[in-house]
């Protein structure tokens, strides 16, 4: 869209409040996009967030064994080599090292992620509406729309490089609703940060010799009356130079060696291009491996989570080793599950989840464990948590609205009405 069509909209920018047009958006959030209001000081406080998103709806338990005694005596099968954090950890599935970042105020973990509104339990509608960030499957997904409205407040501009990459396709870029901006199109890249620019990628040539580029630099140069050779040309050197700026930071190092694995792989090539390009905002990851843990659950559930939260406190080791105070990290899911071990010794879905938060950020309130959690169940083999009576809890797209707020979107509830989760910003 036109900037200069967008500030006569928007009347009021200059007072801290963003106008948007109505036919940027769908009928349904004209309205509220208009209510959005863009607060300077927390955006330059908070500038980078990566999403892990576990597909399949993983288990809480790794996070949350509060209630082990309880789940323990009414579970139709028992639960055996189970060991226990001070805080209710999984010691196994990575237990100790969110102990240890939790006292060192590095981690914040929410127990009540309890879905109440359209709770089907079915996997691709949930993932969906989690990656929307709201209950509709047909808007944009909330890191888009977090990346429209900082565009639109002129934090993202042609001047731009990456702004937004992912790890696997996700819903939580999707276009939805609003027009297509090619700008903040997110950049797939692979776990090894290899160059997905690079020519020899595509097309398996050994090398791309200089004299190509000249080749079409010349021709372009010769044909400035050719609006689409022009187009064309300015899209292969813009290519060239995202590639030779990926070539730069591949070679880059980070402080704190990373284990061996795909999922430390991918945390470590998202760590080493958010810290040298401040540009990148947004950071999604496709954990490699599924969650639906129906069956053989728990071992291989907790060398899975303990993998994860090994490569997360290496993550937190750099950030702190480089006094890095803007990346944070969030794992997520579609919904939790029962927690009745059944008879093929694993889980059946289920509504609540962690929403876990990893950072070396003064803004949010690390160190945290929020919300308590109860068994309920009718028999053995419908065992669930629930949050205590008194107990806070929250929606999953309240994860969106606190993830906005640290963009400087203070009242992202406008669109899809759920408030940031104020126990952690």
């Amino acid at each position: 869209m036109n900037r200069r069509n967008f500030m006569k909209t928007s009347a009021i920018l200059g007072s801290g409040s963003v106008l948007m047009p109505t036919y940027l958006f769908g009928k349904d959030y004209s309205e509220s996009y208009k209510k959005i209001t863009f607060n300077e000081t927390l955006y330059n406080n908070n500038s980078q967030n990566i999403v892990i998103f576990l597909y399949g709806g993983a288990s809480e338990l790794a996070g949350n064994l509060s209630n082990f005694e309880d789940i323990q005596s009414m579970s139709e099968n028992k639960y055996s080599n189970i060991e226990i954090t001070e805080n209710g950890f999984w010691k196994n599935a990575g237990g100790e090292l969110m102990e240890e970042m939790l006292v060192s105020k590095n981690m914040s973990i929410v127990r009540t992620i309890n879905r109440t509104i359209n709770n089907t339990r079915s996997h691709g509608l949930q993932q969906m509406e989690n990656l929307k960030g709201a209950n509709d499957i047909e808007k944009a997904g909330f890191f888009r729309e977090i990346l429209e409205i900082l565009y639109q407040n002129g934090k993202l501009d042609v001047s731009t490089v990456i702004p937004a990459i992912t790890l696997g396709e996700s819903a939580i870029y999707d276009n939805g609703n609003l027009i297509p901006n090619a700008l903040l199109n997110p950049i797939s890249i692979n776990s090894k940060l290899e160059n997905p620019f690079d020519f020899e990628n595509d097309y398996h040539l050994e090398k791309v010799s200089e004299s190509f580029y000249s080749l079409i630099e010349r021709n372009v140069n010769q044909n400035k009356s050719n609006a689409y050779l022009t187009k064309m040309g300015g899209h292969f050197f813009k290519r060239n130079e995202l590639s030779a700026f990926i070539n730069d930071i591949s070679q880059k190092t980070i402080p704190i060696p990373f284990e061996n694995n795909v999922i430390s792989d991918s945390l470590s090539s998202n760590l080493k291009l958010m810290l040298n390009n401040k540009s990148t905002k947004l950071a999604f990851i496709k954990h490699p491996v599924g969650w639906d843990d129906h069956s053989n659950a728990l071992n291989q559930y907790s060398n899975r989570h303990n993998e994860l939260i090994v490569a997360i406190d290496k993550s937190i080791q750099n950030l702190k080793a480089l006094e890095n105070k803007t990346i944070n990290i969030w794992v997520m899911t579609e919904f939790g599950r029962n927690v009745n071990l059944n008879d093929s010794g694993g889980w059946d879905h289920g509504n609540q989840f962690n929403l876990m938060v990893f950072s070396n950020n003064d803004t949010l309130k690390m160190g945290k464990i929020i919300g308590e959690t109860e068994i309920y169940g009718e028999d053995g083999t419908r065992l669930y948590t629930r949050p205590k009576e008194n107990s806070v809890s929250y929606e999953p797209y309240a994860i969106a609205s606190t993830i906005a707020k640290l963009y400087g979107i203070e009242n992202f509830e406008e669109i899809n009405g759920q408030s940031a989760i104020d126990t952690l910003i």
